[in-house]
């Protein structure tokens, strides 16, 4: 007979079991085992239980590790079997098939989720897991199934499942959920205009370039110089259209979060306007960049000039000790000139297309974390900058044990 067996009535057939509680099923609720240790007969109950001693039924949400822990202070027969999948319980004179979902997934037991089997399919059933406890009364029933490797619980294997779960502890199913409405809701989404602050870029003439062996005249030499001026890159126009373009769109999309440095907040749902926008500017950014090309390859030609022209007013009026040797003007000129060629040689000099080509524009996103979950600064923040509603809210604050304990 297909029923339905919601908490209520689970916890009401535990707690008043009078004889006979068997569980057959991947893993146990911690609840459920809560429930038969408020049960007043359950020093005389006869309590067996099999699952499948494994972590990979514990990630997955179908019962908990301390649950055996509470069934071996039952005195509990407690057996084990790989691969365990179906859910079977059999509570004194009624025996049922379960068709439990995972609590991460779903919580409470709701609908159909039953089915009613009579007491011999139900012997059937017990003594294939439970053969020796059953000899009696299974003699004139089907041998036991001996391919379902069932067996004592391994002790040294569950110790060993034990150990992984509480060095590396899964998610709690209702956290799960938590997260999953955060990550429905929300990302943190950053867009970054790499290489824009050009007035930054420097030229930089390495020490074992400078043709003088006294580090004083080494210090008198300025050896890193600004590459572009203020008043050069204000003249580069697509270039600061396309920082105001990128600034407008985060204006329009992203929340800066002051709680979290260098981070912005994307709602979900805006998600797909904020990729087509994204995605032209980046089309756009990639052809207006290059129309600057040629005044960045001048402003570089420029500052080249200078920096020549500095160097070699600076040597002339610190000669190295290979000029003051020399008696002729016109030689000391042409050996000055060497030396300013020989500095920058080996002085890194970008070109406009190495410059233009590190202009990148990307986005990068990331999840949300646990500990921001569970930060109420954030939420409040959240609140304050109107991205969670009042349905929102109730969503991710307002959450209740997915099987409240009936006491």
């Amino acid at each position: 007979m297909v029923t339905e067996i919601n908490w209520d009535k689970l916890a009401d057939m535990l707690l008043f079991a009078t004889n006979e509680i068997i569980i057959i099923m991947p893993s146990v609720h911690e609840e459920w085992i809560d429930a038969i240790e408020r049960n007043q007969n359950n020093y005389k109950l006869s309590l067996k239980v099999c699952i499948d001693n494994s972590e990979a039924v514990i990630r997955s949400g179908y019962g908990s590790i301390t649950s055996m822990e509470k069934l071996k202070s039952l005195k509990a027969i407690i057996k084990q079997c790989d691969g365990l999948r179906i859910s079977f319980i059999s509570i004194d004179n009624q025996a049922f098939f379960i068709f439990l979902e995972s609590r991460i997934i779903a919580g409470d037991l709701k609908g159909y989720n039953a089915v009613e089997i009579d007491l011999n399919f139900a012997t059937s059933i017990k003594s294939s897991f439970f053969n020796t406890e059953f000899d009696r009364i299974s003699q004139h029933l089907d041998k036991p199934q001996e391919h379902l490797n069932i067996e004592m619980l391994n002790e040294e294997q569950y110790q060993d499942v034990k150990k992984i779960i509480e060095e590396n502890p899964p998610c709690e199913p209702d956290l799960k959920r938590k997260i999953g409405i955060y990550s429905n809701l929300f990302q943190y989404t950053e867009v970054h205009f790499e290489g824009a602050n050009l007035q930054s870029k420097t030229i930089s003439i390495p020490t074992n370039a400078l043709p003088f062996r006294d580090n004083e005249f080494k210090k008198m030499l300025k050896t890193k110089l600004s590459l572009f001026t203020k008043e050069q890159t204000k003249k580069w126009d697509q270039l600061l259209d396309i920082k105001s373009r990128v600034d407008l769109l985060r204006k329009k999309y992203l929340t800066p979060c002051n709680l979290k440095k260098d981070r912005s907040i994307l709602r979900k749902s805006d998600k797909i306007a904020f990729q087509i926008e994204y995605e032209i500017l980046k089309k756009w950014t990639m052809v207006n960049k290059n129309n600057i090309l040629d005044e960045v390859q001048l402003a570089i030609n420029e500052s080249k000039r200078l920096f020549k022209t500095e160097l070699s007013n600076f040597l002339t009026q610190n000669p190295p000790k290979e000029v003051l040797a020399l008696h002729n003007s016109k030689v000391k000129e042409e050996l000055i000139n060497d030396c300013v060629d020989k500095i920058i040689s080996k002085t890194n000099i970008p070109t406009a297309l190495s410059i233009i080509s590190s202009l990148k524009l990307e986005v990068e996103y990331a999840d949300l974390t646990i500990e921001d979950i569970n930060d109420k600064k954030l939420l409040n923040w959240f609140k304050a900058k109107n991205l969670i509603h009042e349905s929102d809210e109730s969503k991710i604050a307002d959450f209740k044990n997915a099987y409240p304990l009936k006491y």
